[in-house]
């Protein structure tokens, strides 16, 4: 009876109530787009994969057409599995990934992992629905690296000391190199696609040996703070191996 028949007490309680129910409704909507994150990232990932695979065969299409049949030319060579890391390591010598997908998704041992700024890792073992990864922060690590526009390629290892530098290996006494050139995949092996960049060389140590140099290399992508990868599938892994079978005939 007070708000119904006092004016003032009547525009405090609708005030009230009114900031009530829009706090509610502001903390409903908040939720809702969270639900709705997980799918949008997904989504995201899903047409990042498509849009990486069409890329990256257009880049090998035209490196190459000229040089096989038109047939082949035209063939996908690489496709992009988007997977979510649901567990990474980085405070051990020897660390670990976890994917959220493994066989019923295509991904199987020995498949090379990367984020959109570089490496990460090569897939170990999987079972249906999980994988674990052996990151690029593990000692038994090897990546086919080579430096940018320069031609070089080596061995990239990690020592187990700093989770942000890397050391690169083989690389010949004379190659001409300056620190700040980039480090990128060799596309030496079916694991990754030629030209993905890891890294910026930090430090050329010209006494490492009388043949190579010992250059250090900081990593572009973070190890420790990543969420989201992808899983490199090579279609062509098949024809490659059967070839490589018939030359130790």
């Amino acid at each position: 009876m007070i708000v119904r028949y006092n004016k003032k007490q009547n525009l405090i309680l609708t005030s009230s109530t009114n900031i009530f129910v829009g706090s509610v409704l502001d903390r409903f909507d908040d939720m809702a787009k969270f639900v709705r994150l997980r799918e949008d990232v997904d989504s995201l990932l899903q047409e990042n994969a498509r849009l990486k695979s069409y890329i990256k065969t257009e880049l090998y299409n035209n490196a190459y057409r000229l040089d096989t049949f038109p047939g082949d030319s035209m063939r996908m060579r690489y496709a992009y599995i988007p997977v979510k890391i649901i567990n990474n390591s980085i405070a051990s010598k020897d660390n670990h990934m976890t994917l959220d997908k493994g066989k019923t998704q295509e991904v199987f041992p020995h498949m090379g992992v990367i984020t959109d700024r570089g490496v990460v890792g090569i897939t170990k073992t999987s079972s249906c629905c999980f994988t674990s990864v052996m990151s690029i922060l593990h000692r038994q690590t090897r990546i086919s690296a080579s430096i940018r526009s320069k031609g070089f390629f080596g061995s990239l290892e990690w020592d187990g000391e700093d989770p942000e530098i890397m050391q690169l290996k083989e690389i010949p006494r004379h190659a001409k190199l300056a620190v700040g050139d980039t480090v990128q995949t060799s596309g030496n092996s079916n694991l990754f696609p030629k030209g993905i960049a890891i890294g910026i060389i930090e430090n050329i140590d010209k006494q490492a040996g009388p043949n190579s140099y010992n250059i250090q290399v900081r990593l572009i992508e973070d190890i420790s703070n990543i969420q989201y990868a992808y899983v490199v599938k090579d279609l062509m892994k098949k024809e490659l191996d059967q070839a490589l079978e018939g030359t130790d005939e």
